[in-house]
């Protein structure tokens, strides 16, 4: 009784997420393909079968069926999701000029990534007129600014000769590969994940406005 339960809550959850692209989940059967398409059937029938029906126990619902089921919920909650939903923030996934080759060696590590975005904090009197730049006491301007990159290659490099930051490695960008801002929906920011496997995120998806942070892809060289 308690996977029925959950399968109804599930299907509900899916139906919902449907209706807020403007969709129906007999749209998405009909759209689907082999047994995709059935598998989506039978769980309609089903489904209708134990709204409907006082003997609900005589159908018992697989950990199959609950699986396929999350998955299709997955989907469409990415579908609604934003990039900057799924950023690594400037702590976790990036480095600055000032890190050590040591430091920057073992996040890539962690994060299973041979590449890594570099900011700095760049500092303006100038700068009154945008938004993005946060005002200081003093009573200047500041910004947390995409700088470059770093890879795996240069790091080891940097090691080598004993080098204490990473300044002298990196890649500074005149134009990243791919910038997005925050706002850009996740299936889109997906499509370019697929040729690169470090995609950054800029409060207006230009150089000159704030670094937000990465969505970095693991591309299993560890």
């Amino acid at each position: 009784m308690h996977q029925t339960t959950d399968f109804l809550a599930l299907y509900r959850e899916y139906e919902s997420l449907l209706r807020e692209q403007g969709l129906e989940y007999k749209q998405i059967e009909d759209n689907a393909e082999d047994q995709t398409q059935d598998r989506m059937r039978i769980c309609r029938q089903i489904r209708n079968y134990l709204v409907h029906q006082e003997d609900a126990g005589f159908l018992e619902i697989s950990e199959k069926q609950m699986a396929f089921f999350r998955g299709l919920v997955e989907i469409e909650k990415t579908k609604l999701d934003t990039f900057g939903e799924h950023l690594l923030s400037l702590r976790s996934g990036a480095c600055t000029p000032e890190d050590s080759p040591e430091a920057v060696l073992k996040k890539m590590k962690r994060l299973k990534t041979c590449v890594l975005p570099v900011w700095e904090i760049k500092e303006s009197s100038l700068r009154k007129d945008i938004p993005h730049w946060t005002a200081c006491k003093d009573g200047t301007y500041r910004i947390e600014a995409l700088l470059g990159q770093i890879t795996l290659i240069h790091v080891a490099l940097l090691l080598a000769k004993g080098s204490e930051t990473i300044g002298s490695g990196l890649k500074r960008y005149e134009k990243p590969d791919v910038i997005l801002r925050p706002d850009t929906r996740m299936p889109e920011a997906l499509n370019f994940a697929e040729a690169s496997p470090l995609i950054c995120c800029t409060e207006d998806g230009t150089m000159k406005s704030g670094f937000l942070g990465a969505y970095i892809r693991e591309n299993g060289r560890w």
